[in-house]
């Protein structure tokens, strides 16, 4: 498990350092965008943990870890949309600022959620009823996307983002609940 603690531990810095500088600057758009990320690293992070180390009910192989590394491009390429200049590898990236976007940031994120539905699967922890919320986050995540791909006016924008942090989180809360048979 020490490949994904590494690679989980750069995220949730990462995570967690966009979530501070957004709750500093109080800007509502900023804290939606880096609350949404903190909120997928930090679950993550403390599910797989459990699955894999406590539970020990999923089989860590290659394949596993094959999804989990292109999950950390994926987020660390979202990380750095946030603030291509100012980003957690203390790299300037002036070309790639004139690419990535706010559009970029949800349209990863809604790869890397496709991406752990994939991994979720494999490891035999999704199916059933839970498939289907879990399919309308990335649907959010790259409906926020197309949404501001196609020019979304703020107000548009500010509500994609608020829904999408909010439905992600009320996902969380609702996904760990068993149907009552």
């Amino acid at each position: 498990m020490t490949f994904y603690n590494v690679i989980s531990a750069i995220l949730f810095l990462g995570a967690f350092r966009e979530l501070l500088r957004a709750i500093d600057a109080f800007q509502w758009s900023r804290l939606c965008i880096a609350g949404t990320l903190a909120a997928v690293v930090f679950n993550d992070m403390l599910s797989t943990s459990h699955l894999v180390e406590h539970e020990k009910s999923v089989a860590y192989d290659w394949k596993l870890m094959l999804i989990d590394l292109a999950n950390f491009a994926l987020l660390a390429t979202a990380l750095v949309a946030i603030d291509p200049n100012d980003n957690l590898f203390n790299v300037k990236l002036p070309h790639l600022a004139t690419t990535l976007s706010e559009t970029w940031f949800w349209a990863l994120l809604g790869g890397y959620w496709l991406l752990l539905i994939v991994w979720s699967v494999r490891a035999a922890t999704l199916g059933g009823w839970r498939l289907l919320p879990s399919l309308v986050v990335a649907l959010f995540f790259i409906g926020e996307a197309v949404a501001l791909g196609f020019g979304a006016s703020d107000p548009v924008a500010s509500w994609g983002r608020f829904l999408a942090f909010a439905y992600l989180l009320v996902y969380f809360l609702v996904r760990r609940v068993e149907p009552t048979k």
